[in-house]
């Protein structure tokens, strides 16, 4: 009788325990993912007209989609229409977005469940990609080109207190220079941001991640900028 009652007892607790591991697993599929603000300012230089813009999106890890856009422009393109080609591309794919305006010089795209995004060439474009409800998760920085040029790498984070009562903007901004590799930008990031109260971390040495601060604010949004020319940018929902 006992050993009976013992087997029931142990079939019951499993059935109980299934339903609770495949919810579980399911639930660890879902991947970090944003509400993301592309915008591109300025006209393709004839120099440099190649874009390379690469988004990977959606909310269960098994089911994301990435969305290319390589391709030369014509020297003059508006930053409008080479972001709302962009937008056609992403839209196909079964992308959530909202369009940007057409023709303009100064354009901006919004794109649901972004994961990740990577920019090698923007032709002369300068873009600034801010997840506008998560953080930035990991940023990385790959020498694409010979004869890369410096410029600035600029991220602005809005901070909360952990009773959700006050934000403040903090803003991290380091010089980029034409001998730079991955390594030295990231380290003089990691150097800048531990002086300015953050704690952060890196898994790679061309890697940086704002991990967490000294005074236990979080990160709510992220906003990145950068306009150096002959990287490889790519950025991580955290």
């Amino acid at each position: 009788m006992n050993r009976a009652l013992a087997f029931v007892l142990a079939v019951f607790s499993l059935a109980l325990m299934i339903p609770l591991q495949e919810a579980s697993s399911a639930e660890s599929r879902e991947s970090p993912s944003a509400l993301c603000q592309f915008s591109l300012t300025g006209l393709v230089s004839e120099n440099s007209p190649r874009v390379s813009i690469s988004v990977t999106y959606g909310r269960q890890v098994d089911e994301l989609r990435e969305t290319t856009l390589v391709a030369q422009f014509h020297a003059g393109t508006k930053a409008g229409d080479v972001l709302a080609l962009l937008a056609d591309r992403l839209e196909r794919s079964g992308a959530k977005i909202t369009r940007p305006t057409h023709s303009s010089n100064l354009a901006s795209l919004f794109v649901e469940d972004v994961v990740s995004v990577r920019i090698e060439e923007t032709g002369g474009l300068y873009p600034t990609v801010t997840f506008c409800d998560r953080p930035l998760g990991v940023l990385s920085l790959k020498p694409t080109r010979s004869d890369r040029v410096g410029g600035e790498l600029k991220i602005t984070g809005l901070l909360v207190d952990s009773d959700g009562k006050s934000r403040e903007l903090k803003k991290l901004e380091v010089e980029v220079f034409r001998a730079d590799t991955g390594h030295t930008i990231c380290k003089r990031l990691y150097d800048a941001s531990l002086y300015e109260g953050w704690l952060p971390f890196r898994a790679q040495t061309d890697q940086w991640s704002p991990n967490r601060r000294k005074d236990s604010k979080v990160m709510e949004s992220t906003e990145i900028s950068f306009s150096a020319k002959g990287w490889a940018l790519e950025l991580t929902a955290g």
